[in-house]
């Protein structure tokens, strides 16, 4: 028996902020952000779960009103290499850019991350008995025709930013989905605690990777959390960030970058994460629903757990373009100098970056040296 439950989101990809608001890294015809995941973990131990994706590569299947209508053509895709987990790819064909920090004088800060959430995807299922299969996703067309993915910066889901923007609390409210049937106490707008746990995804949200893992020369090969891998742009020389002459406009620093195969330890890493979720009216008392709440650790809960994103790092056609530009010179005399400000002037702000690649998501961090 075949259906569906309706999640509020899923975070599909994390992309990291590079220095200074002069510089910025465009995902080129390349899978820009993805995901490798196994909800094995959402059912009991008597419970046998597998992953068995039925739908072409490059085709998302659309759920209207309970029913599976139609597929539709994207940029994204779902495959699957073994019966446990899931890999759901993102491709950026004229190009995604992620726009640098917002302060050149002070160029870390990680607010000016993105995450990337799909807010109406459904994971669709087949149950029989005690033996639950995970047929992928698919996407929600009673919201829009496709997938609906959008960008949040770290700084609004933390509060650092102040109040979310209106146009983009309007897509995280989902109104659209008030029709649903919800667990007591949840509804289809995304919560504080919601915020709180998309941030989580970005690592840096809750802590600040200090010296024994980045940030010191030369730079290791792979933090020792096997999160990120320091990437080719840098492995021998490190991005400087420098403010430019009083009479002079350096060029920026501009670098393809490509992805490095993984090391067997970052296959190792994971996380978790858990949320409630809602079921289209047609399903209320159906069999498939009671057999799949039968099934499920906690009743109206689906865990999921992130894994390495492997896809990406072994393809040849995923890159994309870095260019980093450090403070111009704001001289009161046109050609003269001193500059106002000096940057670094009390010495406790980068001068080198090194750039690493996430191993989970796929994308390109900017580490400063002697910072942490």
């Amino acid at each position: 028996m075949q259906g569906y439950v309706n999640p509020k989101y899923i975070v599909v990809g994390v992309t990291y902020a590079p220095p200074g608001p002069a510089s910025f890294v465009q995902y080129q015809k390349s899978q820009f952000v993805g995901t490798t995941e196994s909800l094995a973990k959402s059912f009991g131990s008597g419970t046998t779960s597998s992953v068995a994706i039925s739908y072409p590569l490059g085709q998302i299947p659309l759920v209207s009103n309970g029913k599976i209508t139609d597929t539709y053509s994207t940029t994204s895709s779902q495959t699957t290499t073994n019966t446990s987990t899931l890999t759901l790819s993102f491709e950026s064909e004229t190009g995604e850019q992620t726009y640098g920090t917002g302060n050149a004088f002070a160029p870390v800060d990680n607010d000016y991350d993105t995450i990337w959430v799909w807010l109406n995807p459904v994971t669709i299922f087949t149950v029989a008995g005690t033996s639950v299969a995970w047929n992928g996703y698919g996407a929600d067309s009673t919201d829009e025709n496709g997938m609906d993915v959008v960008g949040v910066e770290l700084g609004y889901l933390n509060g650092d930013f102040g109040s979310m923007p209106p146009d983009l609390l309007t897509s995280l409210n989902r109104s659209w989905a008030a029709s649903q049937i919800w667990p007591s106490g949840q509804g289809p707008a995304l919560t504080s605690s919601d915020y709180a746990q998309i941030a989580s995804a970005d690592p840096f949200s809750a802590n600040t990777y200090g010296p024994e893992y980045i940030g010191y020369v030369p730079p290791s090969p792979t933090t020792s959390d096997n999160r990120f891998t320091v990437s080719v742009c840098t492995s021998s020389e490190s991005i400087n960030y420098v403010q430019a002459g009083p009479s002079t406009t350096p060029p920026p620093f501009t670098c393809t970058l490509t992805y490095t195969n993984t090391s067997i330890q970052a296959q190792d890493i994971q996380t978790q994460s858990s949320q409630t979720f809602s079921v289209a009216v047609a399903f209320s008392g159906t069999g498939f629903l009671k057999n799949l709440d039968a099934d499920l650790e906690n009743s109206n809960t689906l865990t999921w757990s992130t894994d390495e994103q492997s896809s990406i790092t072994q393809t040849t056609t995923s890159t994309a373009s870095l260019s980093i530009q450090g403070p111009a010179c704001n001289n009161v005399i046109q050609g003269v100098g001193p500059c106002v400000p000096v940057y670094d002037a009390s010495n406790n702000q980068p001068v080198q970056f090194d750039v690493y690649q996430d191993n989970m998501y796929g994308t390109f961090m900017f580490a400063p040296i002697h910072y942490y």
